[in-house]
Parts: structure tokens; sequence; C-alpha cells
């Protein structure tokens, strides 16, 4: 292909991580690759502690409380990783001593033995006899949707729940 008119085959992609994003938007972070906010440098060349980069995390902050209604007194972390990484850093951050799991498939499966290298983990729920498919274990199932269970807790102190 030659040029920047040349037309482009594009594909949606629905895979996990990262996804589709429009093309104007593309060719913006293209343009700004090379000189990211007039900076003379590119964004992964500016250094996290830059004015530049700091102006671009507040408005990226203010975009995210305004689109998801996040309240003030919420922090927003920006993280390095993808699921498996957030599952290690629940469990090193969050578990003291032990921690209880609602064992709902796959995920919640790693969720719990990432968790296990900081402290003693259970399954405070578990459809996995029934393949993941509902289970009613401890008065915790209040709906199936979708082949799975979505689970209340109000019975359990709520100052003791990560969610």
């Amino acid at each position: 292909m030659q040029g920047s008119e040349a037309k482009v085959k594009r594909v949606y992609n629905f895979n996990a991580g990262p996804s589709a994003m429009p093309l104007t938007v593309l060719k913006q972070v293209q343009q700004e690759f090379l000189d990211f906010a007039g900076t003379g440098m590119s964004i992964v060349e500016t250094s996290h502690r830059s004015e530049a980069y700091q102006r671009m995390q507040d408005e990226t902050v203010a975009l995210l409380r305004k689109l998801l209604n996040i309240p003030d007194d919420y922090l927003i972390a920006f993280m390095q990783g993808g699921g498996s990484m957030q599952f290690l850093m629940h469990g090193a951050n969050f578990l003291k001593r032990k921690g209880g799991y609602i064992n709902t498939g796959v995920w919640s499966r790693k969720a719990k033995e990432a968790a296990s290298f900081f402290g003693d983990v259970y399954d405070v729920a578990s459809s996995e006899k029934d393949v993941y498919i509902c289970s009613a274990r401890r008065g915790l199932c209040r709906t199936r949707r979708y082949g799975l269970c979505v689970y209340y807790l109000e019975q359990y102190d709520s100052r003791y729940r990560v969610a």
C-alpha cells in the first residue's frame, strides 16, 4: 500500500483484551506517536513524571469518572497486565490470612489459585459439581443467567468483601 489514503481492510476483534478501535482514533494515535502533545517525543519515550503525561492521566481519570459515574472517594489505578495479573494483585493486596471465593467457573478458579500464594483460600459457594450451571448452596444463588449464578452476599459482613 502506498500513501495514507490507501484502503485498509479492517476486522472486528471480539477477543479478550484489546478491542477494535475507530480508525479516527488510530490515526490520531499514529500522528501523536512521534510527537505526543507537542513534546517532540513519543508517548512511549515520555516520563511518567512529566507534565504532559500527568495532564493526560488527569484528563483520563476525569473522563472515566464522568463516563462511569465514579465517585471522587474512589481511587482509579492504572495497572499493567491482564486479568491474571489482577488476580495476583488482588491476593497480594487484600488477602491477609484467609479468603473465601465464589467459584463460578474458570476465571474465579484462576483467581482463587493465584490468591493461594498469599494465604488460605476456600469456596464460599461453588457450582463446580453442577458443571457451573447453578448452586443454591447456603442460599446464595438468587438467579441464573447464561448458565451462571448471580449471587447475593448481604448476609456477609461488608467490611470483608472485595468485588
